[in-house]
Order: C-alpha cells, then sequence, then structure tokens
C-alpha cells in the first residue's frame, strides 16, 4: 500500500519526499553555514520528490561513512536519511514500509546516543518526534483504504497512536516554549533556531489534529463519491462523539492560529496554516469563512501549495453543491500548473462523474457518455501515479463499473464484502457475498449471483467448514449448470466432501462421495472441467484399493477425444475444447494408468484365473457401471494383465514422448518421469529380455530429473522428484547388471555414492530385493554390486571397490540405516556363499536393532546355512526363542519347529529331532502350509534313516 501523505494536502510539513515550507527547512539547517545547509537539504528533497529514495539513501549513507570528510554534517544527513526513508515507506506495501520506518527510528536514536551533551540534541529529539507522527499518520491513512467508511471508529488503535505520537510534539513545543534549563545543552540554541522549531512543531501538531478531524468527518473526500454517496447523514459521524470532534477542531485552531499571516509576504509555513484553517473550518460547517481564506491565499503555477488549494476549494465548492463551478476550477487549474496530482485527478474524475449523471438526468445522452469517458481517464490517470489517492481512484473506478452494471443496491453490498474480504473477516465476507447472491439471484442477475455465491463457497472452504462448502458448491454446481465455472464448483464440492468424509467417516461415507463424483463427471461429460473430475474419481478409486475402476477412469482421460489430446500435444486448438485434456492432464492420467497397472499386476494371480471367472473386456468409454474390482482381477492371469498393460503403456508413451520435449513445465515432466519409471520396473520385473529397452526408459528418466534438480520450488515437489531419481537409479543398477555390463553399474554406484547416501542405501535395499528372484548369474552380480556399494558406506574390507569413501560415508549414517546396509551384506555374502560373513554383518545389524525380530530371523538361518557346530547351537537357541514367542500353530511357530529339527540333526541329535518332528507333525498338521509339512516329512525321514528309532 502507498498511502501518500502528499496527496491529501500535507505537502511540506507532513509529508517525508516533498519540498517543505521555508520554516520547516530552516528548522533541522546548521546556524553555522546555512546556505550550505539549504543547498544539502533542497538536494535531498529534490531526489524524494522524484522518488528516487534509493539514489537518496546511498548518498547520505555514502557520507555518514566518510565522517574525516562530513563529522560537521551529521545531524543534517541523518536526518535527511531518516526523511528518506519515511518518506520510502509511505510508497511501499505495510511488510516491506514496516522495515523501512525501523530503519528510521533506528538512525535517529543511535544519534541521540551519541548527541547526549550536545547541543543539537533538541533538534535531533523533535525529528524523533515527527517520524512518530508521520509513521502513525500514514498508519491511519491505511485505515481508510482498508476498512470500511462505516467502521472507521474513534476507538480505532491509530486514532490512538495519532494522538500519542501528537502529545508527545505537544509535549516537545512547551519545552522550547519554556526557554532554556541548566541541565541540557539548550541554552546554546539561538533565540532565532528555537523559534524556527516551535513554528514548525506549531504546523505539524495542528495539522495532526486536523487530519484526525478529516478521519472522522470523511472531510477528504467529496460525498458525491461513489464510495461516500449513498451514507445517510446520521451515518458521518458514527464512531466518534460530538465532544471529541468538537476537541480536535479547537486543538487544530489552537495550534494553527499561532502561524497567522501578519504581513504581505508570508511565509510558506503561515500559508500553509491558513490552508489548514480553512480545512478545518470547512467540516466544521464554517463554509464562507474557509471560503474568504483560500481566496486569500491565491494560487501561483510554481507554488507547491496550489494544487492543494485546488483541491480544498473543490471540497467546499462541491459542500455548496457547486458541482459545475467545481469542474471550471479543476480544469482552470489543469491549464496551469504542468504535472497534475493523484489527488487532483481524483477529485476530477468523481466530480466528471456527477456531470455526466446530471446530463444523463436531463436528457443529454451524448454529453454525458463525454464527460463519462473524461471522467474515467483522470481515475487512471491517478492509478496509474499510485499512491493513497491513485488507490481510491481504482475503488472509485471499480464502484462505477459495478454500479453501472449491476445496479447501486448490488454495488453496495457487493463493495462490502470485498472489504471484509480485504479484512480478512472471512465469516462476515462469507455472510455478506452470500446476501449480495440472494440480491442478486432475486433481480435475475445470474452471473453476479454465480460470482457472489462462488466467492462465498469459497471463504467457506478456506475457513474449513466442510458440510457448508460442500453443499454451497453442489448447489452452484446444480443450480448453475450451464455456468462454464460450474464443473469447477462440482469439483471442489466434491473435495469438501472427501475432507468432510476424513473429518466425519460415520457421517459420510465412501459410497456418497463415489455417488457425487460419477454423477458430477456424467453431468459435464464433455464440457471444461470434466476430465478434472474424473480423475478426482480415479484418485479416489485408488485410495480405496478400486483399481480397475480407477484405471478406466484414467483410460477415459487419456483417450478423451484422442485427436484433441494430439492438438494439445502438437499446441494446435482443439475442435472439442471441452474434451481435450492440458497436457498436464494428460500426464497425470498416463501415470494413473502405470500406476494402476501396477497393482492390478501385483494382485492378479500368477496362475491363471480364479474359479473360471471371466475377463471382463468391456473398452474403458463405456466403463462408467460399477464393477467388482477384485472379481475382474482375479478373473485374469498375471501374465495376461502384465502383456496389456505393457502393450498399452508402452503405445501411450510413445505418443508422449513426442508431446513431452514441447511442454517442459514440471507438472508435465514428473508424471511423465513416474511413467516412464514404471514401464521400466513393469519390462525388467515381467518381460524376459527387455533389459534393454527398460534401460532406455531409465535412461531417460534420468535425464529428465537432472533437468528438474534445482527447478522445483515446492518442498512436496521436491520430496517427489528425490523419490523418482531414487527408484530410477536403483532400478537402472539393476537393468545394467542383467545385461552384464557391470562395469557401467559400478560406475553409476559411484556417482550415487558420491552425491546422495539416501540413494545409495535404496539402491542396495533394491539390489537386495532383486537377488532374491534373479536367476543364479544375475544373483550373483547382484551380489558383487550389494557388497561394493556396502563397502562405500561401512567400509567392509571383502569387495572393497570404492571403499575409499567409506570414511566420509560412514559419518553420515544413522543407526537404522546402518542395519539396512549389514542386512544387505549379509544377503551378499551369503549368495556368494560366505556364510560366516553373513553371520557376522547380522550380528552387527542385531547390536543395533536387538529387538528387530525380522533381522533376528534372518539371523537364524544364516546361523543354520553357516552349518558348523558353533553356529548350529546359536542357532538353535535362537530358533527356540522365536518359537515359544510365536503363536502355536502358527506359520513362524512350525518354521521354528523345523529348523529346530534340523539343528537337532546337525548336532548329532537325532532321537530329540525325530520325536520333535513326529510330535509335531501329530499335534499340528492341517492342510495349510503345504510346503512347510513337507520339509518336515522329509526331515523326519532323514532322523530315521540315520538310525531313529
Amino acid at each position: 500500500m502507498a498511502c501518500c501523505c502528499r496527496v491529501r494536502g500535507v505537502e511540506a510539513a507532513d509529508t517525508p519526499g516533498r519540498m517543505e515550507s521555508a520554516d520547516a527547512a530552516v528548522a533541522r539547517l546548521s546556524v553555522r553555514q546555512p546556505s550550505e545547509a539549504d543547498l544539502w537539504h533542497r538536494y535531498f528533497a529534490e531526489l524524494r520528490r522524484r522518488g528516487l529514495f534509493g539514489l537518496a539513501e546511498l548518498e547520505a549513507l555514502r557520507r555518514l561513512k566518510d565522517p574525516q570528510s562530513w563529522s560537521d554534517w551529521t545531524v543534517e544527513l541523518t536526518i535527511e536519511l531518516s526523511e528518506t526513508l519515511a518518506a520510502h515507506a509511505v510508497e511501499r506495501p505495510p511488510a516491506e514500509a514496516a522495515t523501512l520506518w525501523k530503519h528510521a527510528e533506528q538512525q535517529i536514536e543511535q544519534l541521540l546516543d551519541r548527541l547526549k551533551d550536545d547541543p543539537r540534541r533538541m533538534e535531533v529529539e523533535v525529528q524523533r518526534g515527527r517520524l512518530r507522527y508521520l509513521r502513525a499518520l500514514a498508519g491511519l491513512l491505511l485505515r481508510e483504504l482498508r476498512v470500511p467508511p462505516e467502521e472507521w471508529r474513534a476507538d480505532a488503535e491509530e486514532v490512538a497512536r495519532v494522538e500519542t505520537a501528537l502529545v508527545e510534539l505537544e509535549t516537545l513545543a512547551k519545552r522550547l516554549e519554556a526557554g532554556p534549563t541548566s541541565d541540557t545543552g539548550e541554552q546554546v540554541l539561538s533565540a532565532t533556531r528555537r523559534e524556527q522549531l516551535r513554528r514548525s512543531l506549531f504546523l505539524w501538531i495542528g495539522s495532526g489534529y486536523c487530519e484526525l478531524c478529516l478521519h472522522a468527518t470523511r472531510g477528504r473526500y467529496l460525498p458525491i463519491s461513489a464510495l461516500f454517496r449513498d451514507q445517510a447523514t446520521a451515518d458521518v459521524f458514527a464512531g466518534f462523539a460530538r465532544e471529541r470532534l468538537d476537541a480536535w477542531e479547537r486543538a487544530a485552531l489552537r495550534w494553527l492560529d499561532r502561524l497567522k499571516i501578519r504581513g504581505a509576504s508570508p511565509s510558506a509555513a503561515e500559508r500553509e496554516a491558513a490552508w489548514r484553517r480553512a480545512q478545518i473550518l470547512r467540516v466544521m460547517g464554517r463554509l464562507d469563512e474557509a471560503g474568504g481564506l483560500l481566496t486569500s491565499l491565491g494560487t501561483e503555477p510554481g507554488d507547491p501549495l496550489t494544487q492543494r488549494v485546488a483541491a480544498e476549494r473543490t471540497r467546499l465548492l462541491v459542500a455548496r453543491s457547486a458541482v459545475l463551478e467545481a469542474a471550471d476550477g479543476l480544469l482552470a487549474v489543469r491549464r496551469r500548473v504542468g504535472t497534475v496530482s493523484a489527488e487532483l485527478h481524483y477529485l476530477n474524475g468523481v466530480v466528471l462523474f456527477e456531470l455526466a449523471g446530471v446530463a444523463r438526468d436531463a436528457g443529454k445522452a451524448e454529453a454525458a457518455d463525454e464527460l463519462k469517458l473524461q471522467a474515467e481517464a483522470h481515475l487512471r490517470r491517478a492509478e496509474g501515479q499510485g499512491g493513497f489517492w491513485g488507490q481510491w481512484a481504482r475503488r472509485e473506478r471499480r464502484r462505477r463499473e459495478v454500479e453501472a452494471e449491476v445496479g447501486r443496491d448490488l454495488a453496495r453490498r457487493l463493495e462490502r464484502a470485498e472489504w471484509l474480504l480485504e479484512l480478512q473477516r472471512f465469516d462476515q465476507a462469507a455472510k455478506a457475498y452470500g446476501e449480495a447472491a440472494v440480491a442478486a439471484y432475486r433481480e435475475q442477475r445470474m452471473g453476479v449471483a454465480f460470482d457472489a455465491a462462488y466467492r462465498r463457497a469459497s471463504l467457506l472452504y478456506r475457513l474449513q467448514r466442510w458440510p457448508e462448502a460442500h453443499v454451497a458448491f453442489a448447489e452452484l454446481s446444480e443450480r448453475f449448470a450451464q455456468n462454464p465455472q460450474a464443473a469447477s464448483a462440482a469439483l471442489l464440492a466434491a473435495d469438501a466432501l472427501i475432507r468432510w468424509s476424513r473429518q466425519q467417516p460415520n457421517v459420510v461415507g465412501p459410497e456418497r462421495v463415489e455417488t457425487f463424483l460419477a454423477e458430477a463427471a456424467k453431468r459435464f461429460d464433455g464440457r471444461p472441467g470434466a476430465l478434472s473430475l474424473r480423475r478426482m474419481l480415479a484418485r479416489w478409486y485408488e485410495t480405496r484399493g478400486r483399481f480397475v475402476s480407477a484405471l478406466r477412469q484414467y483410460e477415459r482421460i487419456v483417450a478423451a477425444d484422442r485427436k484433441a489430446a494430439r492438438a494439445v500435444g502438437n499446441g494446435a486448438a482443439s475442435d472439442r475444447p471441452g474434451d481435450a485434456p492440458r497436457p498436464a492432464e494428460w500426464f497425470a492420467a498416463l501415470a494413473g494408468v502405470a500406476r494402476c497397472y501396477e497393482r492390478i499386476i501385483a494382485e492378479a494371480p500368477a496362475d491363471g484365473p480364479e474359479g473360471g471367472a471371466a475377463a471382463d473386456r468391456s473398452p474403458p468409454r463405456a466403463a462408467d457401471r460399477a464393477i467388482d474390482d477384485r472379481a475382474v482381477i482375479r478373473g485374469r492371469s498375471r501374465v495376461q494383465w502384465t502383456s496389456d498393460a505393457i502393450d498399452r503403456l508402452e503405445a501411450l508413451v510413445e505418443n508422449g514422448r513426442r508431446w513431452s520435449a514441447e511442454q517442459p513445465a514440471a507438472e508435465v515432466a514428473m508424471p511423465w518421469m513416474e511413467t516412464l519409471l514404471r514401464l521400466a520396473r513393469m519390462e525388467l520385473v515381467h518381460r524376459p529380455g527387455a533389459d534393454v529397452r527398460a534401460d532406455r526408459l531409465l535412461k531417460q528418466a534420468l535425464e529428465l530429473g537432472s533437468r528438474l534438480e534445482g527447478q522445483l520450488a515446492d518442498e512436496d515437489d521436491r520430496r517427489t522428484l528425490d523419490g523418482l531419481i531414487r527408484a530410477a537409479r536403483q532400478l537402472r543398477v539393476i537393468s545394467l547388471a542383467s545385461q552384464g555390463r557391470i562395469q557401467e553399474a559400478r560406475e553409476l554406484l559411484r556417482t550415487v555414492a558420491g552425491s546422495n547416501t539416501d540413494h545409495l542405501l535404496a539402491v542396495i535395499d533394491g539390489l537386495t530385493a532383486a537377488a532374491r528372484t534373479g536367476e543364479p548369474e544375475l544373483r550373483r552380480r547382484l551380489a558383487d554390486l550389494q557388497l561394493m556399494a556396502a563397502a562405500m558406506l561401512v567400509g567392509e574390507e571383502a569387495r572393497s571397490v570404492g571403499a575409499g569413501k567409506a570414511t566420509a560415508q560412514r559419518r553420515e549414517l544413522t543407526p537404522e540405516q546402518k542395519v539396512r546396509v549389514y542386512s544387505a551384506l549379509a544377503e551378499a555374502f551369503a549368495e556368494t556363499r560366505q556364510p560366516q560373513r553373513a553371520v557376522d554383518a547380522v550380528r552387527k545389524a542385531l547390536r543395533l536393532a536387538p529387538r528387530d525380530r525380522a533381522l533376528r530371523l534372518r539371523f537364524a538361518r544364516l546361523l543354520v546355512e553357516c552349518g558348523d557346530r558353533t553356529c548350529l547351537a546359536e542357532a538353535l537357541a535362537l530358533w527356540r526363542w522365536i518359537e515359544q514367542s510365536a503363536a502355536e500353530g502358527s506359520r513362524e511357530f512350525l518354521e521354528a519347529r523345523g529348523e529346530i529339527v534340523r539343528c537337532l540333526l546337525g548336532l548329532g541329535q537325532r532321537d530329540a529331532a525325530l520325536k520333535l518332528a513326529r510330535v509335531t507333525r501329530l499335534l499340528y498338521e492341517t492342510d495349510e502350509y503345504p510346503e512347510l509339512w513337507q520339509e518336515l516329512h522329509r526331515l523326519e525321514a532323514a532322523a530315521t534313516r540315520d538310525g531313529g528309532r
């Protein structure tokens, strides 16, 4: 917000950044070299007038940092610096302005600390009081911009701050009037200098009380303004007691009367005080006296007071209902001055709008239109200049436009709602928008009604009032179904319903969410926003584990008007824009297709359809009917699902590859990378011999990820990208190993180790998982890579290629990470026929995680694989502990019994082994776990064959 005091008429003494009155300027000049001081003051004032605040600040700071050359000018330069910072602050938004105000005050406080016994301390104290007054006044003007006029109150914090600042200035004035004291350096100040400071304070104090009166009576604005003309007379002083307003008026006149014009050549301060008195007399209703004062001031083209006097004369004429005369006066001023202020442009616009209304009422439509165009031009010029009056001009113009479109009553309702929204009073704003929507609907202004109701619903959503937000958006989407934003309203209604269901699952069940989304997607099918509804429905199905239903919705988006989709990819216009997905939507749906296929493959039966169920082969576009996802998945084998998934995704990826190069944005690149990654994983796991094709996809995904790194601002996006890169590196190492490209795999491991420990850990985990299911030769290669990767992290000697980084990496590992590495080492040692080293690795992991049950199970198995008597004895004790802690008859219990039998046999205790095997079979044998019973029978037979009874 830029609340420039100058455009309100506080040009000389009230406003940092403009040429001040002569007396106010002299009040801060050195009595030692007045001409040179005056020159420097005018130099900085001119920089501020032109808005060159940065240059003025740098000039002052540069000189202050050179005490040898400028030590005699420290006070003047510091005051000018504080003035510049203050002028800059009133031009900036509140957050930035607060920093500038603080810096200005700090400069003065630091100078006061250095001038404890200096005779010029009083000058700096006066400047400190002035800064506090200016900051308080800027806050009051900011309140006028932010708060509706009917809510301006005397008890506002901003009013209290102005009063406090004025009290401080009054105290300083009284100290100066009291004369020199014995305990300060004030006696050094000459009588002339003391009088100069006093007169400046008189002007500032009188102007401050004048500002309070203008605020209380809305006196700086024209009552014919669209923003103020509808206020009843009784409301003008609402919130301000008459007694308090009278006190402010008396105080203003009392202080300003000390600067009455007493000669033929009045000073600038006396002229400005007369202008201020005219303002007070006007708001008091003494219009003739105010007019006489303004006439006595006169106007000269080069006089800085000219435009402010013209503005005040305009207000006076409007108060007398002489609007046409006011317009003529403004025209005359514009012809005399070079650059018209934003305040005069604003007043011109308001006056010309009023005359346009008079002309229209008189039947002169052409003249009315011309006047209206001129009024709008003036308001736009004021808006272009910015500052306080620029923002009022924007409000005035906006209000006039809305009035012309919807009428005065509805415009007032919408204006009040906007005020409340700017104040962040969201509850009240929602209510105001609701009332405006009802009024607009009653007047059959459907577009306005929809916009107001949409804003109300959005505020309810922002307040997290999910039931009300859902109802509001749902009503909008149904009642205004033909509105272009109706589908967006349905989307937000669904989102609010989902959030409501999470908050109160007993009130809103998943079926209600699904029904609403399905009906909305069907209702808006083929229109803008429909694909977003389908995507939300697909995501909902995914969260519910209904992957076939989700897949069909994603397929609808991917296949929605293929011609339009291709046109989007080629940057052309679509014949059916409602059906054409945006690139981001298309690629997000493509990633959804890949996700769903992966989950379906994981759930599909490995050996063929279950129960003779038939596969549902209905095309995606005919798939809005409810289906039994589990039955559909079980109706086809994993091989069939895998073949269909890879073929479908390869075709889609071929199209996507052409489009993705033209869509570099992250919202396209991220889902595209996810799709490439998932397709590569399917190729590696489920299609033998597709390693080269999978490797090409992974390489492309990693190149895409490297381009995106450092470009993402959102933390969630960065986290997602990191996960995708980690998974791609993991799979690429496996891909290279499966192709026999071991050297390239090792180079990739070294690259990962040098850049990201978490990624290297993920690669180790992936190698561990892949080694459990691969062919013997692949398992051996993967084990070698596991040993190399682990060596980089924990410095294991075996296979210590690249172990030079071990020391640096080791310090980065947490206990949990070390457990993962030692577990992987154990797997690798076991695969490379080094059982003792595998046992040692697991033992290290158990020291870090002694309560990890899965780790204990792995340790017990490795001890059995080790096979020597020491290992078997330790394994026997561990398996007995597992047996005792497992549920009787469970899989873990029966596995432990079998391993105990194996350990007893290995230790030569055949009778005990045979007895335990027979008892276990008699007590617990069932049809469950056939592979465990088969192994137990084999062990029992071995014990019998070796001499057991």
